[in-house]
């Protein structure tokens, strides 16, 4: 599979061995409490990804389905809000499918410059949503990082005059609720 087109996609990630350390802390903490855990960011790898994508497509999990009608509907509208250049970034961004809309509409609608920033906890599905976006965008920039949503919302994630946040509440469950209180507000 080839990769994305450098000039317009760039991937931030932590070190390998960082990435390691990481895990093996988690790893010793989670199973030495109790109850046990262990985060649910070790889940996402490619497979993980699909996986919760076909849990979206269940009957019993109308969140998505809720979400990309609304986006269907008014994507046009929350596209016509904005201007300038526009940073739009997704936390917990999966495949983007929905996203998707947003970013077609505001290509027809703002007359501006965009830069997607996905935010997600597996860099398999941020190369892939990049090599399916670029050549359909062709003025789409992407940033993409790879990390935990839990990484932005402790400020380490990028800035800009003009930050556009979406967050599809599908994903607020895999949050304790102190957390919620920080992302809803």
């Amino acid at each position: 599979m080839p990769s994305p087109p450098r000039d317009r996609f760039t991937l931030i990630d932590l070190p390998a061995e960082k990435r390691r350390t990481r895990f093996a802390r988690d790893v010793m903490a989670g199973l030495s409490a109790s109850p046990k855990t262990l985060p649910c960011c070790y889940f996402y790898d490619r497979l993980g990804s699909r996986l919760f994508e076909a849990i979206c497509e269940l009957p019993e999990y109308y969140l998505t389905r809720a979400e990309t009608a609304i986006l269907q509907a008014r994507a046009s509208e929350i596209a016509a809000l904005f201007s300038g250049p526009i940073d739009l970034i997704e936390l917990g961004s999966g495949s983007a499918v929905k996203t998707r809309l947003l970013i077609e509409a505001l290509f027809e609608t703002a007359d501006c410059s965009l830069r997607y920033v996905p935010i997600d906890i597996c860099r398999t599905v941020l190369e892939e949503t990049a090599r399916d976006f670029l050549p359909f965008f062709s003025d789409l920039e992407i940033l993409a990082i790879a990390a935990g949503v839990e990484s932005w919302c402790c400020g380490s994630g990028p800035t800009s005059a003009t930050c556009n946040e979406t967050r599809q509440r599908s994903s607020w469950g895999r949050f304790a609720p102190p957390s919620h209180l920080k992302i809803a507000c």
